[in-house]
């Protein structure tokens, strides 16, 4: 079962394999128990392009220290998987939500 929690950016690193030279985004995630997840890959440089462009970023290194939301697997492991990346996603606050509520009254 998957659990959704946030993570701050450690490391985020281009890596270039062999022998089809296949480029990787590798990124690591502290989460907030201070505990750091296994790299999450994004695999492909079009794959890559994307990622950056959800992000507003343009290069790897400019994710550090983002805030992401995490869905994570193994959540109680030294080192959870990391499943899916998105967007860091901070909640209403409620003055705002009632200001908009009383707007379409």
């Amino acid at each position: 079962m998957a659990i959704e929690a946030n993570g701050v950016v450690v490391q985020a690193q281009r890596q270039l394999g062999r022998p089809w030279a296949v480029v990787s985004l590798s990124l690591v995630f502290e989460l907030p128990d201070g505990r750091e997840t296994a790299p999450y890959h994004v695999a492909g440089s079009g794959a890559i392009d994307h990622f950056l462009h959800r992000f507003d970023v343009a290069r790897a290194d400019d994710l550090v220290g983002m805030t992401m939301t995490l869905q994570l697997n193994a959540a109680a492991a030294e080192n959870p998987g990391v499943l899916q990346v998105s967007t860091h996603r901070e909640p209403v606050p409620e003055s705002i939500r009632r200001a908009f509520a009383d707007s379409d009254a």
